[in-house]
């Protein structure tokens, strides 16, 4: 990478090999689960790229690394048979691959205040993975959660 020049890919894999040579993807489990979730579903433009992507309502997905180090973060707790809480799940990258790290054997309920963002997230999740829905793998909720 010259030239502070980001690396341009051209797909998952390309850019979960830069994670793993970085450091940021160090377990065999998360580069499983980011695999099976194809970012181009996600980020409208430059999907592959390690870097943050503009969603609606004026926020952004974050940059690949921050997906890979969550998923690290969380891997011991994201067993089969779990349930976890993703607040904001705008995109719906992360809940999906949540998903995978459980295999599609646990819950992932996912949380947004934003009607836009939840409609763009749920549509997202739906070009692929709409079968965690309708089986109630992934549950998603409209509401800011306070009450």
């Amino acid at each position: 990478m010259s030239n502070n020049q980001p690396i341009i890919h051209n797909s998952m894999k390309e850019l979960c090999d830069e994670l793993e040579l970085e450091r940021w993807i160090q377990s065999p489990k998360v580069r499983t689960a980011m695999m099976q979730v194809d970012r181009a579903d996600f980020a409208s433009t430059n999907p592959y790229q390690n870097f943050p992507q503009p969603i609606p309502c004026n926020v952004v997905i974050s940059a690949p690394l921050l997906h890979a180090y969550c998923l690290e973060a969380l891997k011991n707790h994201l067993t089969e048979g779990s349930t976890v809480l993703d607040v904001g799940f705008g995109s719906g990258y992360l809940t999906v691959a949540m998903s995978k790290m459980m295999n599609d054997k646990g819950c992932v309920v996912g949380i947004e205040h934003m009607k836009e963002l939840y409609d763009l997230g749920t549509q997202n999740i739906c070009k692929h993975h709409k079968d965690l829905i309708d089986n109630k793998k992934i549950e998603l909720l409209c509401g800011e959660g306070r009450t």
